[in-house]
């Protein structure tokens, strides 16, 4: 983009040298394209990607199976996950699927 903006290569050869869209160059240009707006709108909030983060570190930490069913059991039932019935717990066969 700097080399566009400052005149050194116009959008075509940027376009060429790069392989990048001209239009996504162009818009870069005229501020249309500042990061978040260009794209699909992201499937989860923040706060959902962070207490997915959150979960994941949490898991990685299991010093086994059994203690990483309880966590994700914990985890479905907090968030009011649909489970088979009360007494349903992860087995070996959930953690493969």
């Amino acid at each position: 983009m700097e080399r566009v903006q400052t005149g050194e290569v116009n959008s075509y050869a940027a376009h060429k040298q790069y392989g990048i869209p001209r239009s996504t160059i162009e818009n870069h240009l005229r501020g249309k394209a500042n990061g978040f707006e260009a794209g699909r709108p992201p499937l989860f909030s923040e706060e959902q990607e962070k207490l997915i983060l959150d979960f994941i570190v949490t898991l990685s930490k299991c010093p086994s199976n059994k203690e990483f069913f309880k966590i994700a059991k914990q985890f479905a039932c907090q968030y009011e996950v649909k489970l088979k019935d009360r007494f349903w717990t992860p087995g070996d066969d959930w953690l493969t699927k």
